[in-house]
C-alpha cells in the first residue's frame, strides 16, 4: 500500500492548527505564530518537480486577484499563496528552489481555502450551540469511566467526582471536535495525495482518513480529561482552580494532533494516479477549452450566487421613524433624567444612577427619529403601540404580564420593529422578562455573561466582518462591557454579530448583580457566540442586543457604540420587502453546479483536476481539435486552479456587491435635528480613552473626562485625520504626536469657518506639541512656567487646587492661579480656540477620586456589600 509522505501530514496539520492563531478563535490573534505555521507547511508540501507556466497560469492569476484584495487576513492568505506560488513558476532562475515553493505555496492556498470554508460553517453551527446532541455526552461519560472516573452525563453536562469537588464538564463540539482536528480531516482530503485520483480512491482515501479519526475522538476527549483530572489533584486546595486551559489553548491543540497525523501516515493509502488505458473513451469525455472557459463563468456565477443568497439581507421600504422607548416596567437605564452639569451621584451607588442612565442615546437618537417614551402610566396593548414603527425595550426590572407580551409580539406580526436590549446572566430578571415576548419567535436570551479568553477578561473587541450585516455597515470596530449570547433556537433570522475568542460562565445568584467572578471552569464554554440576533416574524422584524452597558451614558459615545444601536433602530424601521428572493438564489445555486457537471461531462475533472489527453488517435477527432482545441495533459493542473479562480473570483465580486447593496440600502439616516458633535482627535493624540466599561491608564487616560463632555447636551466621536475636523468642536488631549504641515492647514482653515478647538495639555506630559497648534491663534504655553495652586474660573467664585499646570500665554484668561493664566481663549475668524494647562486634573485618577468623594457624601447609608460592588464597578 502506498502511502503519503509524513511531511505532507505534517504540513496539512500545521496549517489546520495556523487557523487557531491568525483567526483568534480562542486566544486573541498571534500573527507571527501563524505565519510561521504557514511558512513551515509551505515547505513541508513542495514538490522538487516543476510544470512549466501556461497562460491558466495568468488567467487564474488575473481571476485571484481581487479575492486576495478583498479578503481580510487571515482568510486573504489563502488566494495569496496561490498567487505567490503561480508567481514563482514564471521566474526563470533557480527553478529547483522555485518550483519547491511554488508547489508548496499553491497546495497550502489551496488547503487552506477548503479549510477556511469548513471553519466557517462549524463556528455558525458552534456558535448557536456549544452543546453536544444526545447520545454523545452520554457516550463521553462512558469513556470516562473506562478511564477510572466516577462520572455520569445529565444534558450537555458530565459530571466527574474527585476529593476536591464535583466537576461538571461541559460536553461540547470543542470537546469531542475540536476546529483543529476538523481542519486536519478537511486538509487531508484536499491533500497532494489525493490529486488526480479517480472517484473510487478518492473515496476509499476518505474513507480510511475519517475511520482514523473517529477512532482517535473518543481517545482524544478521553486524554483531555485524563489531563484535566490529573491538574485538579496536583493542585494546591487553598488556590482556585485554574486546570482548564488546556481544553483551548492552541499549542496543547496543536500538540495533541501529532496522533492523528501518525495514524493517518500508517493507515491511510494514497495510490498513484491510475494510467488511462483508453485514450478514445478519454477524449470522448474530455472537455474542450471552450467548455472549460463556460464552466469557468458557471462556477463564478454559481459562487457568487451562493454568496449574495447567504450574506444579502434585503433592507425592505423604510417606515415613519416613530421610535418608542418603554419605561414601563423598568427601573434599570432610565432616560428620563437629563444627563447635565447638576447630576453627579445619588445613593446608595455613587454616582451608578447618572451613569447607568440612557439619557444620552435617547437624545443621541432624537437627531433621527420622532422619540416618545411608554411611561409607567402608559397600557402596552395594541392603540398604544400603534403609535410608533419601532418599539424599544430595554432591561425590564418585572415581567410582563401575558396580556403586555402577546400585545408586543402582535405588534411585530403585524410588520412592526423591535428591539430587545439585556444584559448578562439574567440580571434583574431581565432576561426572563424579555424571553416572554421573545420564546413565541423562536429565540431566547441566555443566562450566561460572555468573557474575553485574552490576558483581559473584560476585553472583548468586535470588528465587524468583511461582509457585514447592513445594521453594521457603518460602524468601526467597538468593544463590549459585560453580555450575555443568544440561542437562536429554530428562529427565522440570522446572526448580526458573531465574536470569537470568549468564554462563558453562568451566573452567581448570591451576588447583587448575578456576575460571577471570573476564573476558567469546567462549565464554561469557549469559542464563538452570538450577542446580536435578527429575526423575522410575521411581517415584522427584531433585534435581541446582549450587553445594556455600553449604551449607558458613561461609555454611549466610545468608538461603535452609538453606531450599532443607531444601525439596530434603523434596521427596526424598515419593513420586510414582499418577495424574498435569497430562497430563490439558494435553489439556483446547485443547478448553475449541475450544468458545470454537464458542461466537462466528466465529474473527476471538476473535483479533482482536468486530466485530459490531446487527441489525436482519428480524423474526426482531428477535425474536431481544428474546431475546438482540446488541452493537453499538461495543462490539466493549471485548468483546475483557473476553475478554482474562478470560483474566488465569483465569491469577491458578489461579497463587494453585497457590501455596495446593504450600505446603499440603509445608508446613515438624515439627522433632521442636529445635535452638537464633539470630536475627539486621536491624530496627534494617544492618550489611553476608556474601552468598554473600564477607563484606562490612570493618571494618563482621559476617558472619564471624554464620557462627561456629552452632559453639556452634544455626543463625542473619536476621528483621526481629516474626519477629525467633521464636528462642530474638535478636542486635542496631550497631544504626542507631530502634526503634519497639510493637517495644520485644515485646522488653521476649519476654525476659521467656524470649528471650535479646545487643546487640553498638563507638564506631566512631557515633550508636547501643542505650541504648534496654538501659534498660528496667537497662544501658546510656556513650557518653563509650570504652577501648582488654587485655580480660580473667571466669573465663579470656588477653586481648585491643581498640583501642575502650564501658564498660557495670549488670549482672553479664563482660568488662573494667583502667579497667572492658565487657560485661556481667542476668537478666530468665525471660530474659537481655547488653551487649558491643568490637564492632569481631568486625568481618570483625578476625576474616579472626585467622583468617589462626592459619593460618599451621599452614600454614608449604604451597606458594605452595596460599596463594594460600587468600587468594583468604578475601577
Amino acid at each position: 500500500m502506498n502511502r503519503m509522505s509524513l511531511r505532507v501530514w505534517i504540513g496539512v496539520a500545521l496549517l489546520a492548527g495556523s487557523w487557531l492563531f491568525g483567526l483568534g478563535y480562542f486566544y486573541p490573534a498571534n500573527p507571527w505564530a501563524a505565519a510561521a505555521t504557514v511558512a513551515v507547511a509551505v515547505v513541508l508540501l513542495g514538490k522538487p518537480a516543476l510544470r512549466p507556466s501556461s497562460a491558466w497560469d495568468i488567467l487564474a492569476m488575473l481571476l485571484l486577484a481581487p479575492a486576495a484584495w478583498f479578503a481580510a487576513s487571515p482568510y486573504g492568505i489563502a488566494p495569496l499563496l496561490i498567487l505567490l506560488g503561480l508567481a514563482l513558476r514564471l521566474v526563470p532562475v533557480a527553478r529547483r528552489w522555485t518550483g519547491w515553493l511554488a508547489s508548496g505555496a499553491i497546495a497550502a492556498g489551496v488547503i487552506l481555502l477548503v479549510q477556511s470554508l469548513a471553519l466557517e460553517l462549524y463556528a455558525a453551527q458552534t456558535a448557536r450551540s456549544h452543546d453536544l446532541p444526545h447520545p454523545l455526552p452520554q457516550a463521553l461519560a462512558g469513556v470516562a469511566r473506562l478511564l477510572g472516573v466516577d462520572a455520569s452525563a445529565s444534558g450537555a453536562t458530565i459530571a466527574m467526582r474527585t476529593l476536591r469537588q464535583t466537576h461538571r464538564l461541559a460536553a461540547t463540539w470543542e470537546l469531542l471536535l475540536d476546529p483543529a482536528t476538523l481542519l486536519f480531516f478537511v486538509g487531508g482530503l484536499v491533500a497532494p495525495c489525493s490529486v488526480g485520483r479517480r472517484w473510487r480512491e478518492w473515496i476509499r482515501t476518505t474513507g480510511a482518513l475519517a475511520l482514523v479519526l473517529l477512532a482517535w475522538l473518543p481517545v482524544r476527549a478521553g486524554l483531555l480529561v485524563a489531563v484535566y483530572l490529573h491538574r485538579v489533584l496536583v493542585s494546591d486546595a487553598a488556590e482556585p482552580l485554574h486546570a482548564m486551559n488546556h481544553f483551548f489553548s492552541p499549542w496543547a491543540l496543536m500538540a495533541v494532533l501529532v496522533v492523528p497525523v501518525l495514524m493517518a501516515w500508517r493507515f491511510v493509502p494514497s495510490s498513484p494516479t491510475p494510467e488511462v488505458r483508453n485514450p478514445k473513451s478519454e477524449i470522448r469525455n474530455s472537455p474542450s477549452l471552450s467548455r472549460l472557459l463556460v464552466s469557468a463563468g458557471l462556477i463564478a456565477l454559481a459562487v457568487g450566487v451562493w454568496t449574495a443568497a447567504i450574506y444579502w439581507n434585503p433592507v425592505g421600504p423604510r417606515r415613519g421613524g416613530r421610535v418608542m422607548v418603554v419605561e414601563r416596567h423598568s427601573r434599570w437605564e432610565p432616560t428620563t433624567k437629563p444627563y447635565d452639569t447638576t447630576w453627579f451621584a445619588e445613593p446608595p451607588l455613587f454616582g451608578e444612577a447618572s451613569g447607568y442612565n440612557y439619557a444620552a442615546v435617547y437624545d443621541y437618537l432624537g437627531q433621527y427619529y420622532e422619540m416618545s417614551r411608554l411611561l409607567d402610566g402608559d397600557r402596552i396593548d395594541d392603540d398604544t403601540l400603534a403609535r410608533c414603527d419601532v418599539l424599544v425595550i430595554k432591561i425590564p426590572t418585572e415581567r410582563y404580564s401575558r396580556e403586555e407580551a402577546a400585545a408586543v409580539v402582535r405588534f411585530v406580526e403585524r410588520g412592526g420593529g423591535l428591539v430587545l436590549v439585556g444584559d448578562h446572566t439574567n440580571f434583574s430578571r431581565s432576561s426572563t422578562a424579555m424571553n416572554d415576548i421573545t420564546r413565541p419567535m423562536g429565540f431566547i436570551f441566555r443566562d450566561d455573561l460572555l468573557f474575553g479568553l485574552g490576558r483581559e477578561w473584560d476585553k472583548e473587541v468586535f470588528a465587524p466582518p468583511l461582509m457585514p450585516h447592513p445594521i453594521l455597515s457603518h460602524m468601526p470596530a467597538m468593544d463590549f462591557a459585560v453580555s450575555c449570547s443568544i440561542d437562536p433556537g429554530r428562529s427565522h433570522g440570522r446572526a448580526v454579530l458573531v465574536n470569537r475568542g470568549l468564554w462563558s460562565m453562568g451566573p452567581e445568584y448570591h451576588a447583587e448583580n448575578f456576575h460571577p467572578v471570573p476564573q476558567h471552569c469546567p462549565e464554561m464554554r469557549c469559542g464563538e457566540f452570538i450577542q446580536v440576533w435578527a429575526a423575522w416574524h410575521g411581517a415584522g422584524r427584531a433585534v435581541a442586543f446582549t450587553d445594556s452597558t455600553i449604551f449607558s451614558n458613561f461609555c454611549a459615545f466610545q468608538p461603535g457604540h452609538a453606531e450599532i444601536l443607531l444601525g439596530m433602530v434603523e434596521w427596526c424601521n424598515h419593513a420586510n420587502p414582499r418577495i424574498d428572493p435569497r430562497p430563490w438564489l439558494l435553489a439556483v445555486a446547485p443547478l448553475l453546479l449541475v450544468l458545470v457537471l454537464i458542461t466537462l461531462r466528466t465529474m473527476p475533472n471538476v473535483l479533482i483536476t482536468l486530466r485530459v489527453m490531446r487527441a489525436r488517435t482519428s480524423s474526426s477527432h482531428r477535425h474536431h481539435a481544428e474546431r475546438d482545441e482540446y488541452i493537453g495533459d499538461g495543462d490539466a493542473r493549471h485548468a483546475g486552479l483557473f476553475l478554482l479562480a474562478a470560483g474566488a473570483l465569483g465569491w469577491a465580486v458578489a461579497g463587494m456587491a453585497v457590501n455596495a447593496a446593504n450600505g446603499w440600502a440603509m445608508p446613515t439616516p438624515e439627522r433632521v435635528r442636529p445635535q452638537p458633535r464633539v470630536v475627539i482627535d486621536r491624530t496627534i493624540s494617544t492618550v489611553p480613552l476608556a474601552e468598554g466599561m473600564y477607563p484606562r491608564g490612570n493618571d494618563r487616560g482621559y476617558g472619564m473626562f471624554e464620557a462627561w463632555i456629552p452632559r453639556l447636551g452634544c455626543h463625542t466621536v473619536r476621528k483621526q485625520g481629516d474626519e477629525a475636523f467633521t464636528g462642530d468642536a474638535l478636542v486635542v488631549i496631550c497631544p504626542r504626536r507631530r502634526p503634519d504641515p497639510r493637517w495644520l492647514e485644515r485646522l488653521v482653515a476649519y476654525v476659521r469657518g467656524g470649528g471650535k478647538l479646545l487643546v487640553v495639555d498638563t507638564p506631566e506630559n512631557g515633550y508636547s506639541p501643542s505650541n504648534l497648534l496654538l501659534e498660528p491663534f496667537g497662544l501658546s504655553f510656556r513650557d518653563e512656567n509650570a504652577w501648582a495652586g488654587q485655580i480660580r474660573i473667571a466669573g465663579q467664585t470656588s477653586a481648585v487646587r491643581v498640583p501642575n499646570a502650564w501658564e498660557v500665554v495670549g488670549g482672553q484668561p479664563v482660568a488662573a492661579i494667583e502667579k497667572g493664566p492658565v487657560a485661556a481663549s481667542v476668537q478666530f475668524g468665525k471660530g474659537w480656540v481655547m488653551a487649558v494647562g491643568f490637564g492632569s486634573l481631568w486625568n481618570d485618577l483625578a476625576m474616579s477620586g472626585m467622583e468617589a468623594r462626592a459619593g460618599r457624601a451621599d452614600a454614608r447609608k449604604a451597606s458594605p456589600e452595596q460599596e463594594k460592588d460600587a468600587l468594583w464597578m468604578r475601577e
